[in-house]
């Protein structure tokens, strides 16, 4: 963010709201990831990844291999309207 150098508020709201929807879709897709694939325990007893961090790979690796097979299969949509339907 402080790389920007941006001093229009409407900018930073704009480019705030960008990262939010951002890191919450890295965090629900890491959510969906860890369901199938756990995440590894170390010896210590933490995990070698955060939620966040498997979804963001998974989104970043998407974005930059063009796939978009790989994009179809990160959307949110049916998880969505699965929350919301009654």
């Amino acid at each position: 963010m402080e790389d920007t150098h941006m001093t229009d508020p409407y900018k930073i709201e704009k480019l705030l709201f960008i990262l939010t929807i951002a890191m919450a879709w890295a965090y629900k897709i890491g959510e969906l990831r860890i369901r199938k694939v756990p995440i590894v325990i170390k010896k210590h007893g933490r995990r070698a990844k955060s939620i966040f961090r498997v979804g963001l790979d998974l989104l970043r690796n998407a974005l930059f291999q063009g796939d978009e097979m790989i994009l179809e299969g990160l959307s949110l949509t049916p998880y969505l309207i699965g929350d919301f339907a009654m």
